[in-house]
């Protein structure tokens, strides 16, 4: 589950965009995270299958950095990996207490590397919509005090990562 928020301890799964085994590119949105205070969206970061689903559509208080699902990049071998114990240790609803607050540094990206948190606020948003966590992550880093005056590059103008670290 990623922290989309600062202060975002658990979240709900509202609904997933994409199904198991369906391919995704950047800046496709993959799923939507409602929290006590707002609902996002979430964008994919680079392009993948998303191979399973973890925590499904409903699920409520999932806790900041549980796997909610398992995605792989094109080419990858999708048989060595161990859904049975990544289901094991998935999301699973939890009661505040229990929740570790968010890392302050995302971990690096694997081949069945789950959402992972980038530490967005809900109201960072441009003149092309929603950013992906890991934009705004990536802009308030920086101290970029207006995503505006970003020139987005992906999908119908979006912002993506790479936009913010070439501006």
């Amino acid at each position: 589950m990623p922290a989309l928020s600062p202060t975002m301890t658990q979240g709900t799964i509202a609904r997933w965009e994409k199904k198991e085994g369906e391919s995704y590119s950047a800046g496709d949105l993959l799923l939507q995270i409602e929290t006590d205070k707002a609902q996002m969206d979430v964008e994919a970061q680079d392009d993948g299958i998303l191979v399973k689903i973890l925590a499904p559509e409903g699920t409520q208080n999932v806790a900041v950095n549980s796997t909610i699902a398992v995605m792989a990049e094109e080419g990858d071998d999708i048989g060595s990996i161990d859904i049975a114990a990544l289901s094991a240790s998935a999301a699973t609803p939890s009661t505040a207490a229990e929740v570790a607050p968010a890392p302050s540094t995302p971990p690096a990206p694997g081949p069945t590397a789950a959402v992972q948190p980038a530490g967005a606020h809900a109201s960072d948003k441009s003149a092309h919509g929603l950013l992906s966590p890991a934009v705004a992550f990536a802009i308030h880093s920086r101290h970029i005090k207006n995503a505006g005056d970003i020139q987005g590059s992906g999908p119908k103008g979006r912002i993506l990562k790479g936009d913010v670290i070439r501006f």
